[in-house]
C-alpha cells in the first residue's frame, strides 16, 4: 500500500468589504465548524476570533491570520484572509511546508 502524499491545504476566508461589519459582534457557537475535518486547534482559533454580524455574516478582524496547523491526518491546514499580503502568503506557505516534515 502506497503512502498518501500529504499536502498543505489552503483555506481562504473574507475579513473585509461588504462582509465585514464590526458594529455587532455576536459570538460564534461552540460547535462552529465542528463537522469539518479541520484540525481542532484551527477550528477553535477561527471560532474564538470570529463573530456573526447583524446580518448573520461570519466576520474576522482584518488583521487575523492564524498560523498553519498540522492535522491528525498529516496534512497542514493554512488559512489566509483576503487581506493577507504577498510577503506573508509566501512566509505562511513556507511554514506550512516545514510542518509537513515534522
Amino acid at each position: 500500500m502506497e503512502d498518501e502524499l500529504k499536502q498543505v491545504r489552503v483555506i481562504g476566508f473574507i475579513t473585509s468589504g461588504a462582509f465585514h461589519n464590526d458594529k455587532v459582534k455576536n459570538p460564534l457557537p461552540m460547535n462552529y465548524l465542528s463537522e469539518t475535518t479541520l484540525p481542532k486547534k484551527l477550528r477553535n482559533d477561527l471560532r474564538d476570533n470570529g463573530w456573526f454580524d447583524a446580518d448573520g455574516n461570519v466576520c474576522w478582524p482584518t488583521t487575523f491570520q492564524p498560523d498553519p496547523v498540522k492535522g491528525v491526518d498529516g496534512n497542514v491546514y493554512l488559512s489566509m484572509n483576503d487581506n493577507t499580503n504577498e510577503g506573508l502568503k509566501l512566509s505562511m506557505m513556507m511554514k506550512g511546508v516545514d510542518l509537513l516534515s515534522i
